[in-house]
């Protein structure tokens, strides 16, 4: 099922987009053949929390579900993205929750990653993000430990 951008993207412009991307039931989808990124919004255990459960490889070709996710999230002022079924993610991906953590700045909304696997947990040291997402085995123990604790600041 292609979402009407695609439609209209593939009638005026003439593209013929590689991936499907489609909102299901309240859940962002994005496919290739052979890889799909589901990514769930769910709220979190205090008010003004939000949870963003990630099922998939978080790739170029899948990460426009995780931006659709987001840009219907609200006001969250703290931003769980939960990637404990994410096996793998690449360059775009991480791009991709870059642009999260500089979107996210400007509505003063603090964003933790939870149950990053090895790959996607030395992805992030790696390219020396850390520093801005902090990294938690689990949603309860990123919510507690976010309670009250400031953004972290980027480097100048």
């Amino acid at each position: 099922m292609a979402s009407r951008c695609d439609s209209f993207l593939q009638k005026s412009h003439k593209i013929n987009l590689p991936f499907i991307f489609a909102r299901v039931a309240g859940l962002y989808v994005a496919r290739m053949p052979n890889e799909t990124l589901i990514v769930e919004s769910l709220p979190g255990a205090r008010s003004g929390d939000t949870i963003l459960s990630c099922t998939g490889p978080f790739t170029i070709q899948t990460l426009f579900s995780f931006q659709g996710a987001l840009r219907e999230i609200g006001p969250a002022r703290l931003l769980i993205v939960d990637l404990t079924k994410v096996p793998y993610i690449d360059s775009a991906g991480l791009g991709a929750l870059v642009g999260a953590f500089v979107s996210g700045r400007k509505l003063d909304r603090r964003i933790v990653l939870v149950g990053a696997g090895e790959r996607v947990t030395a992805l992030i040291r790696m390219s020396n993000l850390e520093q801005f997402f902090p990294l938690y085995i689990s949603r309860a123990e990123a919510e507690s430990a976010s309670a009250g604790a400031p953004q972290p600041r980027a480097s100048k």
